[in-house]
């Protein structure tokens, strides 16, 4: 999904670090903003440069990729490492709902306050050193 989307839409930057974590994100680039399932623009495209993030997933397309905690996690650790606010999903799920009728694409941009991140960061950077890995 990397190769596919990254050509078009966002720029891989390799592995970052901080604070002795290592982060992959998938790629930043120009804000693409947001049109609903109807073609409605809800948020204007910018040059603004954001976080990009792809999943190839077996989940059920019935939860919202804002709402898959692990996910919403990575995004905003991502976002903190990178000093961004913004991120942009872009998702393929394989089985779709689960009802027979294949893979569905899905899109979600997410913002996060500052706190938000902070909080997010630091709920990660705390664990990892109560399990040793720091």
């Amino acid at each position: 999904l990397e190769r596919a989307w990254g050509d078009r839409s966002a720029v891989r930057i390799g592995e970052v670090h901080m604070d002795g974590v290592a982060g992959s994100p998938d790629g930043v680039g120009p804000d693409p903003g947001f049109i609903d399932e109807d073609g409605i623009v809800l948020i204007e495209p910018s040059d603004e440069i954001i976080l990009e993030e792809y999943k190839l997933t077996w989940k059920s397309a019935k939860m919202s990729l804002d709402k898959v905690w692990k996910y919403v996690t990575q995004v905003k650790a991502y976002c903190y490492m990178l000093g961004y606010n913004v991120a942009y999903f872009r998702a393929v799920y394989v089985f779709g709902y689960w009802n027979g009728k294949g893979p569905l694409y899905r899109e979600a941009r997410m913002g996060f306050s500052d706190k938000e991140l902070k909080d997010n960061w630091s709920m990660l950077v705390n664990h990892a050193k109560e399990k040793g890995m720091l």
